[in-house]
């Protein structure tokens, strides 16, 4: 919020509650919230996977309803043509941004002046020319696809899980997107948090630990270390977090769950 970016949030919210409305079998509405989601940013649209993983029945009725949704919102601006425009030219470039907290960090190279918001940014890298132009794709692709492949070891299992997928698939957002910052953070804790509090009977310490993960690489970090520490620090942590998700998402070391709870999350 202090940075201006409340759509981040918003966005985290409408895609956790979406999967908390499935979970309840209640496709129409997921399928509305689902659709505000991706009308208010369109990495929105790697909730799509996660949420037929939760539903049983009304899959259909949950596209149906989000594209509709999708499109009543963004008609208008259709419509109008230049902001559609205006996103639509953010997304095919990366224009120059290039974060230490992602995957492609220590593939960059060294030699330009970078400049950001508040002057230069020493020792900063600059991404390769390969990666310009095709990074935004990447970043839903990739979980996109992995999201899908996951999505037969779903099934048979408690509705919570697609909850974890959710997780999973915005963290690798974050990892494999060269614009990534603070803000970037928050759908994704917000979905694993919603995870852990419905799959563990403990409190959510795995998401309170993730959280303030994020909080020293992503925001304390910055301010005394070197770009390449900032990038091996967020690295860290955050690999061996998903590669443990994709772990639970495979099924591996899964507790039980008592039929009866299966498709009931708490309120």
């Amino acid at each position: 919020l202090e940075i201006g970016h409340p759509e981040e949030l918003l966005g985290g919210v409408l895609c956790v509650a979406a999967a908390l409305t499935a979970g309840r079998g209640r496709p129409v509405i997921a399928g509305v919230l689902l659709g505000l989601a991706m009308a208010n940013k369109p990495w929105a649209v790697l909730a799509v996977v996660p949420l037929l993983a939760i539903l049983e029945t009304g899959r259909v009725k949950l596209l149906a309803t989000a594209a509709a949704t999708t499109t009543i919102v963004m008609l208008p601006l259709v419509l109008a043509g230049g902001a559609v425009q205006e996103a639509a030219a953010v997304a095919r470039t990366t224009s120059g941004i290039f974060q230490p907290w992602q995957v492609w960090w220590f593939l960059g190279e060294h030699g330009q002046v970078v400049v950001g918001n508040f002057g230069e940014k020493p020792d900063f890298r600059v991404g390769r020319g390969w990666l310009t132009g095709m990074a935004h794709q990447i970043v839903v692709l990739v979980p996109l696809a992995l999201s899908l492949a996951f999505l037969p070891c779903l099934r048979s299992r408690p509705w919570h899980d697609g909850l974890l997928l959710l997780a999973f698939a915005l963290l690798l957002r974050c990892l494999l997107d060269p614009w990534n910052v603070s803000y970037y953070s928050l759908p994704f804790l917000l979905a694993l948090v919603a995870w852990e509090i419905h799959a563990e009977r403990r409190p959510p310490i795995l998401s309170l630990g993730a959280t303030l993960l994020c909080w020293v690489t992503l925001v304390s970090l910055p301010s005394i270390a070197h770009p390449d520490i900032q990038a091996a620090g967020y690295l860290g942590w955050s690999v061996p977090l998903a590669a443990f998700m994709g772990v639970r998402l495979l099924g591996l070391r899964l507790r039980s769950a008592e039929p009866s709870a299966a498709h009931a999350p708490a309120i």
